[in-house]
């Protein structure tokens, strides 16, 4: 994950515009993007995906937990749930951008 879109997560945390841990599934009928861990357990994955997918929530991967748990102040998150729709266009347009370099 790239520094602008770890900023970006950073300032939606303190905004309360994300859910991490066991919140990620009681917030998905809010929330506009769900940032995946590539290297989540497979029983993570599968009821996130499935979850995102009757909820109509896009799903993005990254490459790893510690990446995504970084920026927010932990040092491991499966998943983070962006409950703003502004926000959720911001980092997916920072992660593509880092990602075609």
């Amino acid at each position: 994950m790239n520094k602008e879109a770890s900023g970006m997560l950073g300032i939606l945390n303190r905004g309360g515009m994300i859910a991490f841990g066991p919140s990620v599934l009681g917030a998905m009928k809010k929330g506009h993007l769900l940032l995946l861990a590539s290297d989540a357990s497979p029983r993570s994955k599968k009821e996130l995906l499935s979850n995102a997918e009757n909820a109509g929530v896009e799903v993005l991967f990254v490459p790893s937990k510690e990446e995504l748990g970084l920026p927010l102040g932990r040092d491991e998150l499966s998943a983070v749930l962006i409950l703003s729709k502004k926000g959720a266009s911001s980092v997916k347009e920072k992660l593509m951008k880092g990602a075609s370099k």
